[in-house]
């Protein structure tokens, strides 16, 4: 099977800022984004807006276990592996549509595991520092993000209570 090309010149980095996309499409990504579930699609544009597309080749480090989360990531194409911080060992296979990152937007915190690039990635990136602005300026997005948050936690309470 052939490899599947890229969209435009694959470069490393930051490409294209989501807010000059097609109206509602970033808004769109980001509607299948569990965090941002009960979003209303304005809030979503204020997401999507803080949304660049990134490329990065084969073999790329995304992100590195121990080192401060600074971005979220939404894989529109190609793979990649999550790997287990110390042993390396692949502890999860993400592809298109799956994400990663969320509590770096959140508190910028030390990254859990270490996310490589199987294949050419297509990605978007949400830098913490510009999402946590965003919440400052409008904080009933924070506040409809900690329901969603609230609603996982209280999940994972269940499954391990059962």
């Amino acid at each position: 099977m052939a490899p599947k090309r890229m969209r435009g010149a694959p470069t490393v980095g930051t490409v294209q800022a989501l807010r000059k996309a097609p109206r509602g499409s970033g808004a769109r990504v980001m509607s299948h984004v569990p965090l941002f579930a009960g979003l209303s699609a304005r809030d979503l544009r204020r997401v999507a807006a803080l949304a660049e597309e990134v490329w990065m080749a084969p073999g790329s480090v995304v992100v590195e276990a121990g080192t401060p989360g600074d971005a979220f990531y939404v894989i529109l194409d190609g793979t990649v592996r999550v790997l287990r911080a110390g042993t390396g060992r692949t502890v999860r296979r993400l592809g298109p549509g799956d994400h990663f990152g969320e509590l770096a937007l959140l508190d910028g915190g030390p990254r859990t595991t270490t996310v490589v690039a199987d294949t050419s990635l297509d990605a978007i990136q949400i830098r913490g520092k510009a999402f946590r602005q965003m919440l400052l300026a409008q904080p009933r997005v924070g506040l409809k993000i900690m329901a969603q948050l609230a609603g996982r936690i209280r999940e994972c309470e269940r499954q391990i209570t059962s």
